[in-house]
């Protein structure tokens, strides 16, 4: 959606544009005047104030290749017109330091689809400022694991944020969740396509708090207060015989699961579910343990019937509570290893995860696909170097943040003070260890031995994918890889398009033309890079960007 009945005049943005330098340099310049992360600045008009309601505002975004960025410019990668408002429920209430969702717009209020920070063109954009957690990097590096899986999980690229010329510290820019090719490439849904197939696809949906009366109904779970809510289409561009259709297809799949026997594909709850997407959802649930999981942020969607349109769970969204060191006055159990999650939650979690392990031909699914991971993926090894990569990155920048958010503070979700920096991500790597080892064990004593290889494709050669879109299996491999990185797609390379790899500041450190069209697998020569890395890979095609993807290079 976009903002249209509220506008900046091409003049308007102009003098802003000069006010806003002015403005920062004021403000700013005696603590922040440069960093190794791209900076962005915003400013809204008469330096309103952001509530939970959009206004228009003036972003500007300095990203050189070179990684030394100064908040007066070049404003290189971004400059122009957002539409921009406060997100977040209990983290808008409780934190000092606020999240945004964002616009990109035309001075007409049109949508403007544009990369930002490398990223593929889009709109719709999330700023997460991580507060409660002091690592300040359990979002990305939870969304790092959820694309090994192979399934779209948002990009993210950190940064420093400048707003309304005040520093506002260490800042993650996240691609929104929405129907996108570049993100949840289902069917687009309209409003006049109300049977046959064309009813049976496009949707998106999300277990959450109650939204509104009209476009939100209760979760039918049993127990504990949770909602379904309407996400894609908008529920004002729904038709009441696709809200209709939506709803019923839930309930058929919950009755199935609840009443009809597990093991019976025709009719049971896998007529209705992708079963390897609830598995990784599990995995990546639990693994983490996610104290938003299963009840809030929690995405699923459904194609069309044509397009093999069983419900779908993901994307994962919203680590903040997550990976140990978490206290909301659920007592000590989220800090521990362990125990599944689903078990512990108060209220709100659907029967499904209780249920599913009861199967087992989940459970066969679940352990084959655990196995496959454990060979690389879900490792201490690559973990800790996912992490040490962002400790690396952040190192300069974190200081600046914790100068505005003291790190010894105790705030809701981080009861902890009095803890370095250091010992936060070390407490991290312990428990992303602890946990591992627990669910080696727990995931083995579950019921069923079926052997599922038909669940997962190559199950037991899982890699790194990075993937462009939900049904892009852009494959990178091995990953870790030591010299020579293979990138496999489902897509023909174009002759001319250009990879680039890059390193998590964005310095460039490899600029290669593909001179042979038609192939769907080149390879790369990386044994020069630093060992124990974090790269970003990207396809691109003119100016647009065909695939993104992250290895590590040990």
């Amino acid at each position: 959606m976009s903002i249209s009945n509220i506008t900046f005049t091409r003049a308007n943005h102009l003098i802003f544009s000069l006010l806003l330098v002015v403005l920062v340099t004021i403000q700013s310049n005696a603590q922040f005047t440069s960093s190794n992360l791209p900076i962005i600045i915003i400013d809204t008009e008469n330096a309103i104030e952001i509530t939970k309601d959009r206004i228009v505002a003036d972003m500007k975004i300095v990203d050189n290749a070179d990684g030394v960025n100064s908040i007066d410019g070049p404003f290189n990668d971004y400059d122009g017109l957002i539409s921009i408002k406060g997100r977040g429920s209990s983290s808008w209430e409780n934190y000092e330091k606020k999240g945004y969702t964002l616009e990109t717009q035309l001075s007409t209020g049109e949508n403007n689809n544009v990369s930002l920070l490398g990223l593929p063109e889009e709109n719709d954009w999330v700023l997460h400022g991580p507060y409660a957690d002091k690592t300040l990097m359990k979002n990305a590096f939870v969304y790092d694991v959820g694309s090994a899986l192979g399934r779209y999980t948002p990009r993210t690229h950190f940064c420093e944020l400048v707003l309304n010329g005040e520093y506002r510290g260490v800042y993650l820019l996240v691609e929104r969740i929405k129907r996108d090719k570049n993100r949840v490439d289902i069917s687009k849904l309209n409003p006049d396509e109300n049977s046959g197939d064309d009813l049976t696809g496009g949707y998106i949906m999300r277990i959450d708090r109650l939204q509104d009366d009209l476009y939100s109904w209760p979760a039918d779970f049993g127990f504990g207060l949770s909602y379904y809510n309407y996400y894609y289409p908008d529920p004002e561009d729904m038709s009441q015989t696709q809200r209709d259709y939506i709803k019923n297809y839930l309930n058929d799949f919950q009755n199935a699961l609840a009443n009809r026997p597990l093991l019976d594909e025709e009719t049971g709850y896998r007529a209705y579910a992708n079963v390897p997407s609830f598995i990784d959802y599990f995995i990546i649930s639990e693994l983490t343990k996610n104290l938003d999981a299963y009840r809030l942020s929690t995405y699923m969607y459904k194609d069309k019937d044509s397009e093999g349109g069983k419900l779908t769970m993901g994307p994962i969204w919203d680590f903040n509570l997550s990976c140990g060191g978490v206290n909301i006055g659920f007592g000590d159990w989220p800090a521990q290893p362990e125990n599944w999650v689903f078990n512990e939650l108060p209220d709100g979690v659907p029967f499904w995860w209780e249920k599913l392990l009861t199967d087992e031909y989940y459970n066969s699914c679940l352990k084959e696909r655990w196995s496959a991971l454990r060979q690389e993926i879900i490792s201490e090894s690559s973990f800790n170097t996912i992490i040490d990569s962002y400790t690396t990155l952040l190192d300069e920048a974190k200081d600046r943040n914790f100068e505005i958010f003291p790190l010894e503070e105790a705030v809701w979700g981080n009861n902890h003070s009095g803890l370095t920096y250091e010992e936060e991500v070390q407490m991290l790597k312990d428990f992303m260890a602890d946990r591992i080892n627990w669910m080696d064990q727990a995931i083995e004593d579950l019921p069923g031995n079926l052997g599922c290889s038909e669940c997962f494709e190559d199950c037991e050669n899982a890699v790194i994918t990075g993937t462009n879109t939900l049904n892009s299996k852009v494959r990178l491999y091995p990953n870790p890889v030591v010299d020579k990185l293979i990138i496999q797609t489902d897509q023909e390379l174009l002759f001319g398009s250009v990879l680039v790899i890059e390193d998590l500041a964005g310095r460039k450190v490899l600029e290669r033309t593909i001179e042979k069209s038609g192939a769907n697998q080149t390879s790369v020569d990386v044994s020069f890079l630093g060992g124990n890395e974090i790269y970003i890979f990207r396809i691109i095609s003119g100016a647009q960007v065909l695939d993104v993807g992250k290895f590590i290079k040990q």
